[in-house]
C-alpha cells in the first residue's frame, strides 16, 4: 500500500545538505535510505530529505550522544 502525502521542496533538503546537516558520510546517507530508517522523497530523478526528518534524526543522534556521555563512554 503506497501512502500519498504532499511536501514541498523548499521544506526539503538536497542529499548533500542533509548529509552536511547530521554530519554524517554519503554511504550512510545512502544506507539508511536504502534501509528506509529515513523518509526521502525523489522528483525529477533527484532525492531530498524533508527538513523534519533530518530533524528527528539529529534529536536522535543527540540524546544517544547525551546517554553515551554521561556513561563516560565513547562514541565511534
Amino acid at each position: 500500500m503506497t501512502t500519498q502525502i504532499q511536501i514541498s521542496i523548499d521544506n526539503c533538503l538536497s542529499l548533500e545538505d542533509a548529509q552536511k546537516e547530521l554530519g554524517i558520510s554519503t554511504m550512510t546517507l545512502w544506507r539508511w535510505r536504502k534501509a528506509g530508517n529515513l523518509v526521502s522523497i525523489t522528483v525529477n530523478h533527484h532525492a531530498y530529505i524533508p527538513k523534519y526528518e533530518v530533524e528527528r534524526l539529529n534529536a536522535i543522534r543527540h540524546s544517544v550522544k547525551k546517554e553515551v556521555d554521561n556513561e563516560g563512554g565513547m562514541i565511534v
